[in-house]
C-alpha cells in the first residue's frame, strides 16, 4: 500500500471533509465550474416565466420595481417602425394640404377636366364646400386614429407599418368618393357622360 502522508495535496476537495463539503454545498454558484443540473434549469426558467401574484408579475415584465426591462420591445421591428413614422408623416402631410385646400377644390376639378379633354369649367355649388369639408375633416380623424393605433402597437411591439397604409386607403376612399358626388352635380360632366 501507498503511504496516505506521499500522495499529493488534492487540489479539487476531494478529501474534504463533511463540514467543507456542506459549506461548499451552500454556495455552489460560486465554484466557476458548476453548472445546475437540467431539471434544476427547466424549473427555474418555468418559475420565472410565470411569477406566482401581481406583484411579481410587475417586476418579471420589467413595469414596476425593476431597473431593467424583462423583454425589450424596443429592439423589435426597427425597420417597421421606420416606415411606420415614414407613413405617418406623409399622411400628415397629405392632412394638412387637404385642410389648408380646401377653398381650391373647384381648381383642382378644373384641372382634372382639362386633362380628360373636357370643354368647360367645373360649376362651384353649396354641395363643393360641404364634400371638401368633409373629406378634410375624414382625412384628420382618420391620421389621429393612425397615429394612435400605430403608437399602441409600436409600444407593444407589434407590426404596425399596416395601420397608415390602411388609413390612407380609406382617405382615398372617401376622397374618391367625395369627388365622384361632386361630379355628379356638376352639368359639364353630365354632359360629357351624355356624349359617350
Amino acid at each position: 500500500m501507498s503511504d496516505p502522508a506521499a500522495r499529493p495535496r488534492p487540489q479539487y476537495g476531494e478529501y474534504a471533509t463533511p463540514e467543507q463539503q456542506r459549506a461548499a454545498i451552500k454556495a455552489p454558484e460560486t465554484n466557476p465550474h458548476y453548472a445546475p443540473p437540467e431539471e434544476l434549469r427547466s424549473y427555474q426558467a418555468a418559475s420565472a416565466a410565470a411569477p406566482t401574484n401581481a406583484d411579481d408579475r410587475f417586476t418579471s415584465q420589467g413595469e414596476a420595481g425593476s431597473d431593467r426591462p424583462a423583454d425589450s420591445t424596443a429592439l423589435r421591428h426597427p425597420a417597421d417602425r421606420v416606415v411606420t413614422i415614414a407613413l405617418l408623416v406623409l399622411g400628415l402631410y397629405n392632412v394638412i394640404t387637404t385642410v389648408a385646400g380646401r377653398g381650391g377644390i373647384a381648381d383642382q376639378i378644373d384641372a382634372a377636366y382639362q386633362s380628360m379633354g373636357l370643354a368647360g369649367n367645373y360649376v362651384v355649388t353649396p354641395l363643393t364646400g360641404i364634400v371638401a369639408d368633409v373629406v378634410a375633416v375624414a382625412f384628420l380623424v382618420l391620421w389621429v386614429a393612425a397615429a394612435a393605433l400605430s403608437s399602441w402597437a409600436i409600444v407593444r411591439g407589434r407590426m404596425a407599418f399596416w395601420i397608415p397604409l390602411a388609413a390612407g386607403v380609406l382617405a382615398s376612399i372617401v376622397s374618391g368618393v367625395g369627388y365622384f358626388i361632386l361630379f355628379l352635380h356638376d352639368p359639364t360632366f353630365l354632359a360629357y357622360m351624355q356624349h359617350l
